[in-house]
């Protein structure tokens, strides 16, 4: 640090404060510092950056650093509210925090009429610097300057933060070629075309790679439907696409498992047509598909949001990272994918 210090013409805790992004060092110094750094082929050890971020700080400052927000919004709907997903993004999250030395507090945006500037002005007059975003939210306005973000599941678009989300994609191939291993032929995927959209067509995208690998006379058109959320197709149109594609399993989402087998049963198909889980809501139920392992995704992202806390990464990013995590094909009570 000492050569560098000399080759920038500055004194040696401003090379420390400029390297940990300190807002006293004004940002073009930040970066002529950073540049020689780099071409001096220096760099801070980040566990040493981060206890001379901590002894730089009054104990007031410190006590906010230790507490992570976790926003999310409020939705009416009692079904989306209650969804499990979301719980076990937060249990995950919670307990990674906790064995690294941080606790989560979280923020509801809507409920009790939070609003983002009253959520802003909490967390400055806190010091909470870091802040899981978890979905239902698509977008947020903090202070960007004070407020380090990492997003978890999908959603958040927004600003671009550093993300992890489950691998639809993969999830999608995975529960497709499994299906085609158990003996079943033709697999098809129902998903509300809203929902599809939000998730950027990845869970589609994993179906139709698969499905262009099979035999012509296997394939099976995707039906995708106008609904609400967590509504399923307009029952016609359900019972239509059954009879026109005689698909012997539906890729689909939990909510739509009972709609496919109760339609199946009123069509004229000879065999029971079995939905096959894209999001389980865990792993012990009935039907078979994949689980998303959302507390490994609350928990990975509780570890990068605190490592951005400890290397003090402020500031507006300008691209952004994703962390895929494949979930795993678990095989319910009665298997989805079962030969009949």
């Amino acid at each position: 640090m000492r050569e560098v210090a000399r080759a920038a013409g500055v004194h040696q805790t401003t090379v420390s404060l400029a390297l940990r992004n300190h807002a006293s060092i004004p940002p073009a110094t930040r970066e002529r510092i950073k540049a020689v750094a780099a071409e001096l082929g220096y760099k801070p050890n980040p566990l040493v950056a981060a206890l001379m971020n901590l002894r730089h700080r009054t104990p007031n400052e410190t006590s906010g650093l230790t507490t992570i927000a976790y926003i999310s919004s409020f939705v009416p709907d009692l079904r989306v509210r209650t969804v499990p997903y979301f719980q076990d993004l937060l249990e995950g999250a919670t307990s990674r925090a906790a064995s690294l030395g941080y606790r989560i507090e979280q923020f509801v945006l809507g409920q009790q009429d939070l609003t983002e500037a009253q959520l802003n002005l909490i967390l400055i007059t806190r010091n909470i610097r870091a802040a899981l975003i978890s979905p239902p939210l698509r977008s947020i306005k903090l202070d960007w300057d004070h407020i380090i973000a990492v997003g978890i599941g999908p959603g958040i678009r927004e600003p671009l933060l550093d993300r992890v989300s489950n691998d639809h994609f993969l999830s999608a191939a995975t529960a497709f070629r499994t299906c085609r291993e158990l003996g079943l032929k033709r697999i098809g995927f129902a998903m509300a075309q809203r929902t599809s959209e939000r998730l950027d067509h990845r869970y589609l995208s994993g179906f139709l790679v698969q499905r262009s690998l099979i035999p012509a006379p296997d394939r099976v058109e995707p039906l995708l439907f106008e609904a609400p959320d967590l509504k399923p197709p307009p029952r016609d149109e359900l019972v239509g696409w059954i009879r026109r594609e005689k698909p012997e399993a539906v890729l689909c989402y939990h909510y739509l498992a009972r709609s496919v087998q109760s339609t199946a049963k009123t069509t004229d198909e000879k065999s029971p047509i079995m939905p096959v889980v894209l999001d389980l809501p865990n792993r012990n139920g009935p039907l078979s598909g994949m689980y998303d392992n959302p507390m490994r995704i609350g928990a990975i992202g509780a570890e990068l949001l605190i490592g951005k806390l400890q290397r003090n990464e402020f500031g507006r990013a300008t691209s952004q990272g994703l962390q895929l995590v494949p979930g795993e094909w678990v095989a319910g009570g009665r298997p989805a994918c079962a030969s009949p």
